[in-house]
């Protein structure tokens, strides 16, 4: 049978039992990523679907009442970075970063490994004319 009115039955009753779930202090918010779009090496290409991790920074809230009555909270992001999943995340500013030196002044071994390590203390068999420095770099000059 199709229903053509747009009555409720009679003895179906109306409710919105969803007002009676608690949401808790903080409602579910609409996410907004700003308006200023930022610069991005290797863009996908219209159509192409891709995933990013990205970190973001809450600079604003919202709160409007729609014209159904609807209460909508909203969130403005601030994208610090995005990065395609699956490369590393660049390092986070703010948490603590390990020391460079120890107390001695030697170099901590939190600080990581230098691949130019070999090179500490040069080769005895480079000179400055094999290494291809000019001449205004030698202090001569």
């Amino acid at each position: 049978m199709l229903i053509t009115d747009r009555e409720a039955p009679a003895d179906v009753p109306t409710t919105n039992a969803l007002d009676a779930i608690d949401l808790g202090d903080i409602p579910p918010a609409y996410l907004s990523f700003g308006s200023t779009p930022g610069p991005m090496e290797e863009p996908p290409a219209v159509g192409e679907k891709r995933t990013y991790i990205v970190r973001v920074e809450c600079t604003g809230t919202s709160e409007s009442v729609r014209s159904d009555g609807e209460h909508r909270f909203g969130r403005k992001l601030t994208i610090l970075w995005a990065v395609p999943k699956g490369e590393s995340e660049p390092p986070d500013p703010d948490a603590d970063q390990p020391a460079l030196f120890d107390e001695d002044g030697e170099v901590s071994a939190d600080a990581g490994d230098d691949e130019d390590d070999d090179l500490v203390g040069g080769d005895p068999e480079l000179d400055d004319e094999a290494c291809g420095r000019p001449p205004f770099s030698d202090g001569a000059v």
